[in-house]
């Protein structure tokens, strides 16, 4: 549950990006940052509105 206040159930994988600062043109102020994002499918399992 996140933004959208639902329960949900994460199904198979959609997506996965990485963001290493020290590659990025912005180094001089991220090069310490390393992000790894997963996104899913996801069924929503009950509605709580």
């Amino acid at each position: 549950m996140e933004e959208t206040g639902l329960n949900v159930e994460a199904k198979e994988i959609w997506n996965v990006s990485i963001y290493i600062g020290e590659n990025h043109q912005h180094a001089e102020w991220d090069s310490h940052v390393h992000v790894v994002v997963h996104l899913f499918f996801c069924s929503i399992i009950d509605d709580i509105f």
